[in-house]
């Protein structure tokens, strides 16, 4: 049976197309020394120079070198892997002055509850991975994030001690929102390394609250948003006046300390003359 004229194009166009996609598959799959125009870069860790200093170790005496790293989810222990590229790897982040990985996770032995949302699933690790964490060289640690609430308050308050016990200092979340938004400070014989740590991406209700004279602020993460609306302008003396009357009527007045604030729902901000405004925070 003779093919049509068409189908022997398709046949020669598609047998053309393989052949193309087998030698790009090839190239791709030589060692990257081989590659026209591409150097071999494959780690070897710990890089040493010739001087024989690892390159996390500082050039001067003075200097205070880090080692960042992405995100760690890590469930299980690690302390007992004998593979000499990762021993190789964890040398590294020891050598370095301070160590600084996002905890995309909490730490905890399930006194909190699961939230109606996670972050995609619920990451949760046992109290001795904190261990593990600081046994790696880890320092400084990143958690705001979409997990972080998780497990609720109880669950952000659970890490945090375990995180304090085990070595590691925590920023971005906290017990209300004045810790979450803090400075987390490690404390090296040369000096202070500084960490401030925020989240765009959350469910709303894990954000922390502020705490006030009269309250408890709620613990969760230090939130990164944006929102535009209308706010009153007042000046510094009507709001003056107004803790007056809030403190005549048994109230602390404490909420009028701030530049902004809100009453019944309105926001108010302190500007040099009454009147509307759109403000955005």
């Amino acid at each position: 049976m003779r093919r049509p004229a068409f189908l022997k194009r398709w046949w020669f166009l598609s047998g053309g197309f393989l052949l193309l996609a087998m030698a790009v598959l090839l190239w791709f799959r030589q060692p990257d020394d081989r590659r026209p125009g591409v150097e071999a870069a494959t780690y070897e860790g710990p890089v040493v120079e010739s001087g024989g200093r690892y390159l996390t170790l500082p050039l001067e005496q003075d200097e205070i070198s880090l080692f960042v790293a992405g995100d760690t989810i890590l469930s299980q222990p690690w302390s007992h892997i004998k593979d000499v590229r990762f021993l190789r790897m964890i040398e590294e982040m020891r050598a370095a002055d301070v160590t600084i990985t996002n905890l995309e996770q909490l730490i905890h032995d399930y006194k909190g509850y699961a939230q109606a949302e996670s972050g995609g699933t619920w990451l949760r690790a046992a109290p001795e991975i904190a261990d593990e964490l600081a046994w790696a060289g880890i320092d400084l640690m990143p958690h705001a994030n979409n997990h972080t609430f998780d497990y609720g308050s109880i669950g952000v308050l659970e890490t945090h001690d375990n995180a304090r016990r085990a070595g590691l200092v925590l920023a971005g979340s906290g017990k209300d929102l004045q810790e979450a938004r803090a400075p987390a400070y490690f404390t090296h014989p040369k000096g202070k390394v500084a960490l401030v740590s925020m989240a765009s991406s959350f469910v709303r209700y894990g954000r922390a609250s502020r705490s006030r004279p009269d309250l408890h602020g709620r613990p969760g993460l230090n939130p990164l948003s944006l929102r535009s609306g209308r706010e009153v302008h007042i000046t510094r003396g009507t709001v003056d006046l107004m803790r007056r009357l809030a403190q005549a009527a048994g109230h602390s007045g404490g909420r009028f300390t701030g530049s902004s604030f809100k009453v019944f729902g309105i926001p108010f901000r302190v500007a040099g003359r009454h009147g509307l405004g759109r403000g955005q925070r």
